[in-house]
């Protein structure tokens, strides 16, 4: 135990007993909740006229991870009036105003965070989200770089636009199924500009992706073999992206698994993400809770996922995304939350309802309901 923490630790029990004399002593809700990471100390002290920035701002970032964002955006406002140079208020600003649909001011508030502190990795990711939730995708990329989040470590040049007639560029899929999924468009217009692609994805992905032109596939590959390298997520940026073809993309593999013939109108559904998501409490549900819809008369409904099937779905065997491209084709719609069946069916051109959570990710932009020429399908 550190110096530190062992006068805190002495301290509270001071602390308390002063607490039990003065109950609405703010500043006192305030040190203990600072000593303990107490949110609810902390709470009561901006509840009793708490004007510490520090306090404000804690207890406006774990409203905005438990939702509530418009109350979380009233502390920042009055936190920022008493220290108006603080990046860290003015980036979790930002990030209030991304989650209440609001890019121009997401934008603005990451702005002036960087004003105040060039190098704040966060405060670029959120000009970089507040921009592609506006649709400006270029300058969205761009801001995302490279340069401001972990990629993996390969021995070769990172590609950033360099001439690619003649060389070879190995593409890494560093992200989720369903970025890779809609990464996989860029891919080809890497091979029309005469390099030899190599793309590295998981297992999962490699039979799927094997139906894009001037593509190799492959779960692994030896960086000697190439000029350069190229995160997945990062070829938008490289390519100067501005505008996405909303045409589908991804071509349905010629053998998988069958459905049995039927009247009924069949619907895939897909209800939950992988659980290692950060947000996937806010996406993915219990199908229990969608016991009246699955019972309905004249709907045949197929499970997406392989290991989620329940007694009112069918399941098919799906060893791949091959499988599920396959399964796709055969279905007069798709009703997903926002995981990579989403972006499959997007991809393949397959009738397509997404259950988006209050905040969606940029990707499905800020307009409502809508069909949206983003990175959605």
């Amino acid at each position: 135990m550190t110096r530190a923490e062992t006068d805190a630790r002495a301290s509270l029990p001071i602390l308390r007993r002063l607490l039990a004399d003065r109950p609405d002593a703010a500043v006192l809700w305030r040190d203990i909740g600072l000593l303990v990471h107490s949110a609810v100390a902390l709470a009561r002290s901006v509840a009793l006229g708490s004007d510490d920035s520090d306090v404000l701002g804690g207890i406006a970032a774990a409203m905005l991870a438990d939702g509530r964002h418009r109350r979380a955006g009233r502390l920042l406002r009055r936190g920022l009036t008493l220290s108006p140079g603080r990046a860290d208020l003015w980036q979790l600003a930002s990030q209030q105003a991304y989650c209440v649909r609001l890019p121009e001011a997401a934008i603005r508030f990451a702005g002036r965070a960087l004003a105040y502190d060039r190098s704040f990795s966060a405060a670029q990711r959120a000009l970089a989200f507040g921009r592609l939730l506006g649709g400006d995708l270029a300058r969205g990329f761009a801001a995302l770089g490279v340069r401001f989040r972990e990629i993996p470590a390969v021995p070769l040049p990172l590609w950033t636009g360099e001439r690619l007639a003649g060389r070879s560029l190995l593409v890494v899929g560093e992200e989720g199924f369903g970025d890779m999924i809609q990464m996989a468009r860029f891919l080809p217009v890497l091979a029309g500009r005469g390099a030899r692609v190599t793309a590295v994805v998981p297992a999962e992905l490699r039979r799927l992706f094997s139906s894009l032109d001037g593509v190799t596939v492959a779960v692994d590959a030896s960086p000697e073999a190439h000029n350069f390298w190229i995160p997945m997520m990062a070829v938008p940026e490289a390519l100067g992206i501005d505008v996405v073809d909303d045409r589908p993309y991804l071509a349905t593999p010629a053998s998988g698994p069958r459905l049995e013939a039927s009247d009924d109108l069949t619907v895939g559904v897909a209800w939950r993400g992988r659980a290692s998501h950060p947000n996937d409490s806010w996406r993915s549900f219990d199908p229990g809770s969608l016991a009246d819809i699955l019972a309905t008369r004249g709907i045949r409904f197929v499970a997406l996922d392989p290991e989620a099937g329940s007694s009112a779905t069918m399941s098919v065997p799906l060893t791949d995304f091959a499988d599920t491209a396959f399964v796709m084709r055969q279905l007069d719609l798709v009703i997903a939350v926002d995981t990579a069946a989403a972006h499959l069916a997007g991809a393949l051109g397959v009738p397509t309802w997404v259950l988006l959570a209050d905040v969606p990710e940029w990707r499905w932009g800020a307009a409502g309901d809508r069909k949206s020429t983003r990175l959605n399908s």
